[in-house]
């Protein structure tokens, strides 16, 4: 059934007075969301989860840019609220425009938000530059750089690695004055292949462990603990974070992050 002919049948019975009204209000967007739907300006204008009626400053909004190794992949999200409850995830209306870096972005929804995104090559731009232009005020622009790439030079890719041994992570360039996180990940469904010992540090939980940015670090033997009787896959992944400037024209909660990531697959054995 059409978006008219359901329109023609909600508005069976309604007077002819009323209807006239409803339909001029609707003018502007009766091809697109039936007449039916048009009865009030009000569910025209405010539709649970569009970003038109909602003021700039009640919109909060996290941009992260990534650089996998393979692409750069930046990718922004907004919500009603500061992020610090419930809060309204949102897309974006016809009237707001989002550009990265000049071009359009690609809308994605996901169970929990929308998301839009913008993929380039491993070669292409460094600097990301978010724009969101609204019919009632000034463009809000989100921009960060990237942090310097580098190359993850030890474990190698399918390296066998024992728990009884010092493991040393290797990465090039380093960046001194800074930091870099290194977390331990593991396959999904093949169980529990290692863990920190009572007293190390936890590689394993979100984000890893923060260490300093001088191009090697050392996990002391013992540190880790098999948990397997056999060899079993883990995962390294290194990443170089940058935090940019977040606008006070949106609301607070949101942030700017840039990460470089790089990733290698191992083994470990317990013995």
């Amino acid at each position: 059934m059409s978006g008219f002919q359901s329109a023609s049948r909600a508005l069976a019975g309604v007077p002819h007075a009323a209807m006239h009204s409803a339909t001029g209000a609707c003018l502007g967007v009766v091809a697109r969301v039936g007449l039916a739907a048009c009865l009030t300006v009000t569910a025209c204008a405010n539709e649970d989860g569009d970003s038109c009626p909602i003021p700039t400053e009640e919109i909060s909004a996290i941009a992260v840019v990534i650089d996998s190794g393979w692409d750069l992949r930046a990718a922004i999200d907004f919500e009603q609220g500061d992020r610090h409850g419930p809060g309204t995830p949102l897309r974006l209306c016809d009237a707001d425009i989002l550009e990265i870096n000049g071009e359009p972005a690609q809308r994605i929804d996901k169970a929990t938000r929308v998301e839009y995104s913008l993929t380039l090559p491993a070669d292409g731009s460094r600097s990301f530059r978010f724009e969101l232009v609204r019919a009632d005020g000034d463009p809000v622009v989100l921009a960060i750089d990237l942090p310097a790439a580098f190359t993850l030079d030890n474990p190698a890719s399918g390296d066998v690695l024992m728990t009884a041994e010092d493991q040393i992570i290797a990465w090039s360039p380093a960046e001194p004055e800074g930091t870099i996180n290194v977390e331990l990940g593991e396959a999904l469904g093949e169980g529990t292949c290692i863990a920190s010992a009572d007293d190390a540090p936890e590689y394993k939980r979100p984000g890893g462990v923060q260490v300093p940015d001088t191009g090697q670090w050392t996990i002391p033997a013992g540190d880790l603990v098999g948990m397997s009787p056999q060899a079993c896959p883990i995962s390294y992944t290194l990443v170089r974070v940058e935090r940019g400037d977040y606008p006070a024209a949106l609301a607070s909660g949101g942030r700017v992050d840039a990460r470089v990531e790089r990733h290698v697959e191992v083994q470990v054995d317990p013995q």
